[in-house]
C-alpha cells in the first residue's frame, strides 16, 4: 500500500481570506508595563461595583487617572480610585473599550420598538462620552462621537433611521458645556435631517438646544443662499466624523 501523502496546507490566497494578518513588527516601541493594577470603585450602595484594571491602560488614556495615581494623592498611595457619582455599567463599557477597542452595547432585540432601541443606544453612547470627558480621555470621546454618528445612520428593524430624541439631548446638554462637539453633532444632525413631525410639542427640549437649533437653521439658510451647483458643502457623512472630533486624540 503506498504511503499516505500529506495534503499541502491551504494558503490564505487560495482560501480567499478577506482579512489577512499584518506585519506587526515595531522597532524601538515602548513596551507597556502591565504588572500594576488599580482598584476602581464605581457607584454607591447597591449599585457599587469594584473593578481591577491595569494601571498602565488607565494612565495612558486618561489624564484624570494619570493625575490621581501619581504624586502624594491618597489614590496614588492606595492605588485605589473612587467614582461614587458615576454609573458602573457605563464604566464597564469604558474599561472594555480600553482592553478591546470595542464599544460594547446591548444586543439588538428585534422585538423591541425600533425607535426605543435607537434611543437607548444614543443614551448609552452619550453616557460614555460624558464619562470620558470627566476622565479627560480624548480618544474615547472621539470614539463615542464616531459611534453616535454611525448609530444615527443605522437602518433599524423597521427600515428607518432615527435622530437622538429628547432624553438623549437632555443628557448631552446637562453634562456638557456650550463649546461641546457632542452638542454640535446633535444640532447639526437635527438641522440637516430633523423634521417638524419628529418634535413632540408637549415635551420641553433644553432651551440651549433650541437656541442652537435656531442658529444652525439660520446658518443653513445662509449656506443655501450661497450654494454652488445646488450642493450644500456641509452635508453630514456617516464616514466622516472629523468635524466633531477633538484634537489631541492619542
Amino acid at each position: 500500500m503506498p504511503p499516505e501523502t500529506q495534503k499541502p496546507k491551504e494558503t490564505a490566497a487560495a482560501a480567499n481570506v478577506k482579512s489577512r494578518p499584518k506585519d506587526l513588527r515595531s522597532y524601538g516601541t515602548k513596551i507597556n508595563d502591565y504588572s500594576e493594577y488599580v482598584e476602581v470603585i464605581v457607584g454607591t450602595d447597591d449599585l457599587l461595583k469594584r473593578l481591577i484594571v491595569h494601571k498602565q491602560l488607565l494612565i495612558d488614556r486618561s489624564l484624570y487617572f494619570k493625575k490621581a495615581l501619581s504624586g502624594a494623592w491618597v489614590e496614588a498611595q492606595e492605588q485605589k480610585v473612587r467614582l461614587p457619582e458615576d454609573d458602573p455599567a457605563t464604566f464597564q463599557v469604558y474599561v472594555n473599550l480600553l482592553y478591546t477597542d470595542q464599544i460594547s452595547l446591548s444586543p439588538v432585540d428585534s422585538s423591541k420598538d425600533a425607535n426605543l432601541a435607537a434611543q437607548e443606544e444614543f443614551e448609552d453612547l452619550i453616557d460614555l462620552y460624558v464619562l470620558a470627558e470627566k476622565l479627560q480621555d480624548v480618544n474615547t470621546k472621539n470614539k463615542a462621537i464616531a459611534a453616535l454618528l454611525g448609530s444615527t445612520f443605522e437602518v433599524r428593524s423597521d427600515g428607518l433611521e432615527y435622530l437622538p430624541g429628547i432624553d438623549a439631548i437632555e443628557r448631552a446638554y446637562k453634562n456638557t458645556t456650550s463649546e461641546s462637539l457632542l452638542r454640535k453633532l446633535i444640532v447639526d444632525l437635527w438641522t440637516e435631517f430633523g423634521a417638524s413631525g419628529g418634535v413632540v410639542r408637549d415635551e420641553e427640549y433644553p432651551s440651549e438646544f433650541l437656541h442652537d437649533m435656531v442658529i444652525g437653521l439660520l446658518e443653513k439658510r445662509d449656506r443655501n443662499d450661497d450654494v454652488i451647483d445646488g450642493r450644500d458643502e456641509k452635508v453630514i457623512s456617516r464616514d466622516d466624523a472629523s468635524p466633531y472630533l477633538e484634537a489631541g486624540d492619542a
